[in-house]
């Protein structure tokens, strides 16, 4: 996993990457829920712009 800082026009994103659980559930990392608010109920918008899947040597990437 890794994190790195995004500037994207005026606005500062972050970009991580989180693994999908049962149901399609993801988590905000905790710095970032503290960092913006994010409480239990709240709705966030997500971009998904890659896919990374589990290879037999390395992680395969598909952009989507």
């Amino acid at each position: 996993m890794y994190d790195r800082l995004v500037i994207h026009g005026v606005f500062l994103l972050e970009e991580f990457v989180v693994r999908v659980f049962k149901g399609g559930k993801v988590t905000v990392p905790k710095r970032l829920r503290e960092l913006f608010g994010v409480e239990d109920g709240d709705y966030v918008r997500l971009a998904l712009v890659e896919v990374l899947k589990k290879g037999d040597k390395d992680l395969v990437r598909r952009r989507v």
